[in-house]
């Protein structure tokens, strides 16, 4: 097994092992407080800057930072009461089994997501970083990295009108591949060649030498 496939391996071993820790109310809360969090702070952030202005008297801009903090850490902290709850009605019963399954499937599949990310990622730092032979070479690594894509080819009905950012980018680098190779590459052997070239250097006439000297020194003279 590839070096890569066995780190790959590790992390999604320990996203499995947290899930099943933690459970499915736990895991889903967590990620289910963020984005609710995130969308509530969006929406509701100045209503509540408007209202704390009328009880604390700081500049509007700060209070609409603390105001969205206030209510992203809020809905984060409702969101893992809630999962604390769940998971103690729970506990006691046959779904706690359940509950860790589905948690350590949840967050396998969330680990599944991150690697691909991270993959991709390693994709687009080929122009300045070429790690990509290394995901190439590797067992999971393609077909972990094609997760996101896929994703994102299946849920085209929910952006239709969103052009596919990874094909652009394959086609971005596919460029640049060829311009170094059909321009750059060449250009820098034609340098290379051309320091090596030794310019002749000609013989000197030094019985022609002195005739100009003297020619110059009579002009002068006259």
């Amino acid at each position: 097994m590839y070096l890569l496939d066995i780190f790959i391996v590790i992390v999604l071993a320990l996203f499995l092992f947290s899930g099943i820790k933690r459970g499915f109310f736990c895991e889903i809360a967590g990620l289910v407080g963020i984005v609710v969090g995130a969308l509530l702070a969006i929406n509701f952030s100045d209503g509540l800057t408007r209202f704390l202005q009328g009880y604390i008297n700081i500049a509007s801009s700060l209070l609409f930072v603390i105001s969205i903090f206030l209510i992203f850490i809020l809905c984060l902290l409702g969101s893992r009461f809630l999962a604390w709850g769940l998971t103690k009605v729970v506990k006691s019963t046959p779904l706690s089994s359940m509950n860790r399954l589905a948690g350590g499937i949840f967050s396998l599949l969330k680990g599944i997501v991150i690697v691909s990310l991270v993959l991709l990622l390693v994709l687009l730092l080929k122009p300045f970083l070429d790690l990509n032979s290394y995901v190439e070479d590797s067992s999971l690594g393609p077909p972990l990295r094609s997760v996101i894509p896929n994703l994102f080819a299946y849920t085209s009905f929910l952006h239709p009108d969103t052009e596919d950012i990874f094909e652009k980018v394959k086609s971005a680098i596919k460029m640049k591949e060829v311009v170094e190779k059909e321009v750059v590459k060449p250009a820098e052997e034609i340098a290379e060649k051309a320091k090596k070239i030794k310019v002749p250097e000609f013989p000197q006439d030094e019985k022609l030498l002195e005739g100009l000297k003297e020619l110059f020194s009579r002009k002068e003279k006259d």
